[in-house]
Order: C-alpha cells, then sequence, then structure tokens
C-alpha cells in the first residue's frame, strides 16, 4: 500500500543511492536492511492509519457532493468536489492493497497451523469447490446429491476402468514427422539470461503476490 503515496519513491532513492559497502546481492541484503525503519517512520508519520484516513476523506467527498447537488454552478463547490474525490480515490486504493496485504498476512502467520482460522479457509474452499448438480442428457437438471455422486463415479469409472484396445505398438519415427527444436533453439534454452529477461519475469509477478522471505513484495521493486 506504501507504493501509492507520492512521498514513497523519492523516500525510497534518497535511501537507495547511499553508498553501502559489498558486491551484488550482498549491497541488495544491506540497502533492503537498512529499509525496514525507514518504511516503518514512513508509515507512521506519512501513511498513518489508513482505515480512519479511507473513512474520513470518504465522509468528506460524500458531504462535497451532497453540497455541490445544492449549488451545482458553483466553480468553488465543483473544484471542492473534483479535489475530495481525486483523495478519496487514492485512499481508496491505499485501503484496498492494505486488505489484500493483511489477508495474506493471515495467511502466512495463520494458514500453515491447525487453528479455527485454517479450518474455516478449508471449509469455504470446500463449498466453493462442491459439485451439487448437473445436466444430464436430456437436458434435465440433476440436483439430488445421491444421483450427482453416482454419475461422477460411473462416469471416472468407465474412463479409467476400462482397458486400451491399443495392439499396434509406436514407431519411434512418427516423432521425427512433428516440430522439433531446432539447433538455435536448443542453445536458446541453454544460453546465459539478460538483464533485460530479469527485469521482465520480475515485472511479470503481480504486484500483490505474497511477500519473499525479506519482506518485500514484488510491488515495492516494480515501484522504483
Amino acid at each position: 500500500m506504501w507504493i501509492d503515496h507520492k512521498k514513497f519513491k523519492e523516500l525510497v532513492l534518497q535511501r537507495w543511492c547511499k553508498p553501502s559497502k559489498g558486491y551484488g546481492l550482498e549491497r541488495i541484503v544491506q540497502k533492503l536492511g537498512r529499509f525496514k525503519q525507514v518504511l516503518l517512520k514512513f508509515n507512521k508519520s506519512y501513511v498513518g492509519d489508513v482505515v480512519q484516513n479511507y473513512n474520513t476523506d470518504k465522509e468528506n467527498y460524500q458531504n462535497a457532493q451532497l453540497s455541490l447537488q445544492t449549488n451545482p454552478h458553483s466553480s468553488v463547490l465543483q473544484r471542492e468536489e473534483r479535489v475530495a474525490g481525486e483523495i478519496f480515490a487514492t485512499h481508496a486504493r491505499i485501503y484496498d492493497s492494505f486488505l489484500r496485504q493483511i489477508s495474506k498476512v493471515n495467511w502466512l502467520r495463520y494458514g500453515d497451523d491447525n487453528t479455527a482460522y485454517f479450518h474455516a479457509c478449508l471449509k469455504q474452499r470446500r463449498a466453493s469447490n462442491r459439485i451439487t448438480s448437473y445436466v444430464n442428457e436430456s437436458s434435465q437438471l440433476i440436483e439430488r446429491f445421491e444421483e450427482v455422486v453416482d454419475h461422477f463415479v460411473n462416469h471416472f469409472r468407465k474412463v479409467m476402468g476400462s482397458q486400451s484396445t491399443a495392439s499396434v505398438p509406436i514407431q519411434r519415427s512418427c516423432f521425427r514427422l512433428g516440430h522439433r527444436l531446432s539447433l538455435d533453439q536448443h542453445l536458446g534454452l541453454i544460453k546465459p539470461f539478460t538483464r533485460k529477461e530479469v527485469e521482465d519475469a520480475l515485472f511479470s509477478i503481480s504486484s500483490i503476490k505474497s511477500p519473499g522471505p525479506d519482506g518485500y513484495g514484488s510491488g515495492f521493486f516494480k515501484a522504483l
């Protein structure tokens, strides 16, 4: 949620450009470790209470809309409504990102333990993955549980319980008739990767993915 704040990139780049000892990944680890306290202070001083900011800006935006409805031709009220809407939209994105991250933190913290949270998530997943009905060959909707179970059991019993009737062995010469990798494609699979390929791989990761062992998610690096 920090990357949506206007001062985030400026603060991070100031700290990132400071010299550090070591080479390669050692320098990156030192820089990321140095960010911990900086980001905590940034969260307290600039971001503040995300939930309270969201509720306050939402109320201000609604009040600005109500005021504009009473006098829709006022340029001052139009400007105030537009500014309040922009502020609310920014904090709404931050609040949404905050909720997404909290859900991931809760799962990382409690998801692998034998807790009530784990069993509640498991129960919800089972309910969403459960098949409760099907449409038969006569286009009739079957919802009776016993009939649904029998239908799928019989279906897979026919597929997996039957023997193959193939009697002709596979001819290896057939493999040469299909598409095969060329020599250049073989070499492309084993050649060293480039900096651009690493960057493309990193930027292809969703920004809301769970953070890595260092606590930083892909959205942090993509924002720089």
